[in-house]
């Protein structure tokens, strides 16, 4: 019976979140300006979005820091590493 509960918390919890980005990923296709009716499939948003300058500028810069984000975490994270492994080899060799 627990068992049975949890499979089923979990379901309401997935479909939860799922069910939100499957309804904006099908609407990104609508021909409808605000999403209220299926008026058919169309690509106009998409084509709108990569006619956008900005949004395309926006988006490289995104990727570039968080390309750069990404190159610091690993930087401390071996850095931190390095520390560790020096101070449990000091404190072996006592």
């Amino acid at each position: 019976m627990s068992r049975l509960l949890r499979n089923i918390f979990m379901f309401v919890v997935y479909a939860y979140l799922y069910i939100p980005i499957i309804i904006l990923v099908t609407n990104s296709f609508n021909e409808d300006r605000y999403g209220l009716s299926w008026k058919g499939f169309s690509w106009n948003w998409y084509e709108r979005l990569f006619n956008n300058d900005t949004l395309i500028q926006a988006a490289f810069h995104s990727v570039t820091i968080a390309f750069a984000a990404n190159i610091s975490d690993n930087c401390g994270w071996f850095n931190s590493l390095s520390h560790f492994t020096a101070i449990v080899s000091v404190v072996n060799k006592r």
